[in-house]
């Protein structure tokens, strides 16, 4: 814990004391996070307007919930197969800065930083950028909303509450992209960790 504080009041300095050109660097990792992020709100919240039509009733007779149900199916197939491309921009957008950064690491190492001390600013720089990065995707997602709501389905337009993801969803698509930043830093620091040389 006694190295704890220093070490992100390191970091924090670091950070602040960058220059323009490093700053402008940064924002590449946090606008792929953004991206990642909204794309798969909206995504989901595709399957959870379908899914919610299809259960809720909206659609009557057994002759036209065969549609219903397969928009839904339709979603879930579309979700499933845009979350491997979304990670993987995740995953991309937390090694952007990989060189960058082991280089400055590196530095830090041979000053006499040990490994814990630049394995915890990795870790505070990649999942901040992606905190920072789902904020910007949550926005996206929630300004797209009422665009969202133009579609038609099934004969009528689809509504905002029912492309609402809820809170449950929207927070656990935030700690996975953070997750993923983590790891990925943390894979990225194997070099660093081995010797600052």
């Amino acid at each position: 814990m006694t190295t704890l504080t220093p070490t992100v009041r390191l970091w924090w300095r670091l950070g602040r004391r960058a220059d323009d050109g490093a700053r402008l660097i940064t924002l590449l990792p946090v606008l792929a996070f953004a991206v990642a992020s909204a794309c798969l709100l909206i995504a989901v919240s595709g399957l959870v307007a379908f899914d919610g039509r299809r259960v809720g009733g909206l659609v009557d007779g057994p002759g036209e919930s065969d549609p219903a149900a397969l928009y839904t199916i339709l979603a879930a197939l579309a979700v499933g197969l845009m979350a491997v491309p979304i990670l993987t921009l995740g995953g991309v957008a937390a090694r952007l800065m990989v060189s960058r950064r082991n280089h400055r690491l590196a530095q830090l190492r041979l000053a006499g930083a040990t490994t814990g001390q630049a394995t915890l600013m990795t870790v505070l720089e990649t999942t901040s950028q992606a905190l920072a990065g789902a904020g910007l995707g949550t926005a996206a997602y929630l300004a797209s909303l009422p665009l969202l709501a133009r579609i038609p389905f099934l004969g009528s337009h689809l509504q905002v509450h029912e492309l609402w993801v809820g809170p449950v969803v929207l927070l656990t698509s935030i700690a996975a992209l953070a997750t993923l930043a983590a790891l990925s830093g943390l894979v990225s620091m194997a070099t660093v960790a081995i010797t600052p040389l």
